[in-house]
C-alpha cells in the first residue's frame, strides 16, 4: 500500500503554491516512498536558489519538515543503495531516464508538455508513470493505494496477495510494528500471529514487534509463549529485532481496545478480524479496512490505555539475533 516516487528538480519552481506543496506532503505521508539520488547529486539544492524568494521559503520550509520527521512521518529510499544523509542533502532528484526503481515521477510542467501528458491526467511512460507535481491526486498508483487503504479484505482472497497488495513495503520501511487484536492468540489459536511472523520475517528490516492481546478463557499462558517462541526460533531471515508480547485480560479489551490494528510505525491499519485473515492460507470471512496516519509524536491511545490501565497477566520479549 505504498509508491516508490521521483521528483523532478524543474518541479520545484516558482509556481509553487502552499497547497501544492500540502498536497505534495500528504500523499507522501499517507501511501509515498521517495526514491533518492547518489549523495552526490545536487541539482535541487541548486534549483532552490534559482527560485524567488517566496518560492524558495515555501520549499525549504517543507523540506525542513521532512528532514525533522526522518523515519517518522515520510519514508525515502537511495537509489544507489547507499545510506542517505537529509543533513548533506535538502531533498532528491531522481529522474534522470526511467528507472524502475520508481513507479512514479513527478514533473515539472515544460517536460510533462513534451511528453504529451495533458493536465490534470497521468501517463505511462514506460514502467513508470508520469504525472505533473500539481496534479499528484490524478495519479493512478497514489489512486490506487488509497482504494486499497479503505477496501475490505474478501472472503476468498488469498493471504499471500493480501500481504504483498497490503501490507509488505508499509513493513520493509517500518521500524515498530505492533498488533493490537485480543483474539489474536485466544485460546491457543496462534496461526495468524506466526504468518505474521514469517512475513516479516522475509520483508522487513529490522523491525521490533509488538503484541497486545489476551489468552481467553481456555487459553493457557504457558502453551502460549511456548507456541511464540517456538515460532520465532525457527524464522530464517533474521530481520525482526525483537518480538514483545503483552496479555491482558479479556475485559479489558471491550473497556480500552474493542477495536483490531496493526501499526506500521505512524500507520495504523484498523482491521475488524484483527489477525484472522493471516490465519489460513485463503481468507475464511471478508472483514473491513481502515487507514489512519497519525501526527508526529502522537500515539496510539489503544495501546497507551492497555498500558496504563489494564490488567497485565503475562508480558515475555524475544530480543535481537535469537531467530537463528
Amino acid at each position: 500500500m505504498l509508491v516508490t516516487f521521483a521528483i523532478q528538480s524543474q518541479a520545484i519552481n516558482n509556481s509553487a503554491t502552499p497547497s501544492h506543496v500540502k498536497r505534495l506532503l500528504v500523499n507522501w505521508e499517507r501511501f509515498g516512498i521517495l526514491t533518492c539520488p547518489a549523495r552526490s547529486d545536487r541539482s535541487i539544492i541548486a534549483r532552490l536558489h534559482e527560485l524567488n524568494p517566496r518560492a524558495r521559503k515555501l520549499w525549504t520550509v517543507a523540506w525542513s519538515s521532512v528532514a525533522k520527521n526522518n523515519g517518522n512521518r515520510y519514508r525515502w529510499i537511495p537509489t544507489d543503495e547507499s545510506a542517505f544523509d537529509w543533513n548533506n542533502l535538502v531533498t532528491a532528484d531522481a529522474l534522470t531516464v526511467p528507472d524502475e526503481k520508481f513507479e512514479v515521477a513527478l514533473l515539472g510542467d515544460g517536460q510533462a508538455t513534451i511528453l504529451g501528458i495533458p493536465d490534470g491526467e497521468s501517463m505511462c511512460l514506460g514502467s513508470v508513470e508520469g504525472v505533473r507535481l500539481w496534479d499528484i491526486d490524478a495519479s493512478l498508483r497514489f489512486g490506487h493505494c488509497e482504494t486499497l487503504s479503505a477496501k475490505p479484505i474478501e472472503q476468498g482472497e488469498l493471504r499471500e496477495d493480501i500481504w504483498t497488495q497490503r501490507f509488505q513495503r508499509l513493513a520493509s520501511h517500518a521500524n515498530v510494528i505492533v498488533v493490537v487484536d485480543q483474539y489474536a492468540v485466544q485460546n491457543n489459536n496462534i496461526d495468524g500471529v506466526i504468518s505474521l511472523l514469517n512475513f516479516c520475517d522475509r520483508d522487513s528490516e529490522g523491525c521490533e514487534i509488538t503484541l497486545y492481546s489476551s489468552p481467553g478463557r481456555n487459553g493457557s499462558l504457558h502453551t502460549i509463549q511456548n507456541a511464540i517462541e517456538a515460532a520465532f526460533y525457527r524464522l530464517n531471515g533474521n530481520r525482526i529485532a525483537s518480538v514483545t508480547v503483552r496479555l491482558f485480560r479479556e475485559s479489558d479489551f471491550r473497556v480500552y481496545a474493542h477495536d483490531r490494528h496493526i501499526r506500521f510505525d505512524q500507520n495504523v491499519i484498523r482491521i475488524g478480524r484483527g489477525m484472522r485473515p493471516f490465519e489460513k492460507a485463503t481468507v475464511t470471512e471478508s472483514t473491513d479496512v481502515g487507514l489512519a496516519v497519525l501526527e508526529p509524536g502522537e500515539s496510539e491511545t489503544k495501546e497507551d490505555d492497555l498500558d496504563k490501565k489494564a490488567t497485565k497477566i503475562l508480558e515475555f520479549s524475544l530480543p535481537v539475533g535469537q531467530s537463528n
